[in-house]
């Protein structure tokens, strides 16, 4: 499991741009489920709810919402623990990676797996060309990236 350790590495400027586009990426997210969520629910014809947003379909459309959830990452990849050589490696993925966006900069969403495949834990990490993967802070964040994260299939759980 990974730890989250706190990185006194990081200078603050850099924490806030972090921050700062954690911010406006889990407001995109926060945006694609309500669409997904307002569209599993509405049944009005004349609703004008996401009417001025970019794609105003998706918000009554389920299969449009859940194909632009599903088109966001680049790559959604998982991965069991430590084990020993020669040891059964058919155990069931325990973290996961959503990759969003490549180069300088780049953002991932990171988490763990509960024992039957269903997201415990989401963190966002970004990047820029020279520096490490950082967290973004705020406990805000966890709960709308775990919600984002869930919307994918990681294999079946132990």
């Amino acid at each position: 499991m990974p730890t989250y350790e706190p990185q006194s590495h990081i200078d603050d400027t850099w924490q806030e741009t972090v921050n700062e586009a954690g911010a406006r990426a889990v407001e995109s997210m926060r945006e694609e489920l309500d669409a997904l969520h307002h569209a599993r629910e509405c049944d009005t014809e004349q609703c004008q709810e996401g009417a001025d947003s970019e794609d105003p379909d998706r918000w009554h459309d389920e299969d449009k919402a859940r194909g632009r959830i599903e088109d966001t990452p680049l790559s959604v990849e998982v991965r069991s623990g430590w084990y020993f050589p020669g040891a059964d490696r058919n155990a069931p993925p325990e973290e996961f990676r959503i990759l969003l966006s490549t180069g300088g900069p780049a953002s991932q969403i990171v988490g763990t797996l509960s024992e039957y495949g269903d997201v415990e834990t989401a963190r966002f990490q970004y990047q820029d060309w020279g520096t490490p993967w950082t967290y973004v802070e705020g406990s805000m964040v966890d709960e709308n990236l775990q919600t984002f994260a869930g919307q994918f299939y990681y294999g079946e759980g132990g």
